[in-house]
């Protein structure tokens, strides 16, 4: 009987061990694999990419100092397209989510001017380089496009406000990490402008990327 319960207890031992050689074999193999596909992801480099749109309404963000349209938070817009049209040059569409809104683009905009860059002469000291960077990419950088401009479309559609009232677009790469930028929308309300639509999204990083390593002639990962 003795001997019984001691082949029982080894008989136990190399189950736990067989089971503890499948639980390693499942970390090296399947969590490499699960981050290669999330890296991948992340870095996606395609040129033509969809990403989501965050608005926060007045209630998720009471202290917005922004001087608001009547209209805010009306005239949703929850997809943006992303599409490289050549070199640095970008294309942003748009899509509207409602039968009042209609599609709007930034077309042809040169991006070389929003990622963030160093001059040649700082990169040889890889301090000076590394601060140079943090400063320009830690800086809010945003440009106005003005209904006037020929980057500027609203195509028809709707129930013609954002047609008839859109009076200016801002981009915006924002000063919280690589990646995230903003789109703002306005309109003139009594004299002056207002914003009627703010929204954030993350630029695709495989294409922001390329832009940086374009721009500065510098390695993305180092």
């Amino acid at each position: 009987m003795a001997a019984y319960g001691t082949g029982l207890s080894a008989l136990r031992i190399k189950v736990v061990a067989i089971r503890a050689r499948y639980a390693l074999l499942f970390v090296l193999l399947v969590l490499p694999a699960a981050g290669l596909a999330w890296m991948v992801d992340r870095y996606d480099d395609q040129p033509r990419q969809s990403v989501a749109l965050k608005a926060f309404s007045t209630a998720e963000y009471p202290d917005n100092p922004e001087n608001k349209s009547r209209v805010f938070g009306g005239y949703p817009h929850p997809h943006l397209l992303i599409e490289s049209i050549g070199s640095t040059r970008f294309r942003f569409l748009l899509e509207p989510a409602s039968p009042q809104a209609t599609t709007i683009e930034l077309t042809d905009v040169d991006l070389a001017h929003f990622v963030a860059a160093v001059p040649p002469w700082i990169t040889v000291d890889p301090d000076l380089k590394q601060v140079g960077l943090i400063d320009r990419e830690w800086n809010r950088q945003q440009v106005r496009f003005p209904r006037t401009s020929s980057h500027v479309q609203v195509h028809e559609g709707g129930d013609g406000f954002e047609q008839r009232a859109v009076s200016r677009i801002d981009l915006a790469r924002n000063c919280l990490n690589a990646g995230l930028w903003e789109l703002l929308l306005f309109t003139e309300e009594e004299g002056e402008e207002h914003v009627y639509k703010h929204l954030w999204f993350t630029f695709p990083l495989g294409l922001y990327k390329q832009l940086f390593e374009q721009v500065n002639g510098l390695s993305y990962w180092s």
